[in-house]
């Protein structure tokens, strides 16, 4: 899932963890643990996104140019 080798260890750690979640989600056969997996891996996802957002912008030189 990884999408560079230049990913914080903070995204590679959320990436981990989804797969994981992902796998148990599959694995289960119980529905309840399934909803609850299922939120969870809602979260890391938009964790994991949330971070590699943060982390696109805080490099950008984007913000380190003035407006013409």
């Amino acid at each position: 899932m990884s999408f560079g080798k230049d990913e914080s260890a903070d995204v590679r750690a959320l990436e981990d963890e989804v797969s994981n979640l992902q796998l148990r989600l599959m694995r289960s056969e119980n529905q309840k643990e399934r909803a609850s997996l299922l939120d969870q891996l809602v979260e890391y996802e938009r964790r994991m996104e949330w971070t590699r957002t943060e982390r696109t912008e805080s490099k950008s030189k984007w913000f380190d140019t003035p407006a013409p």
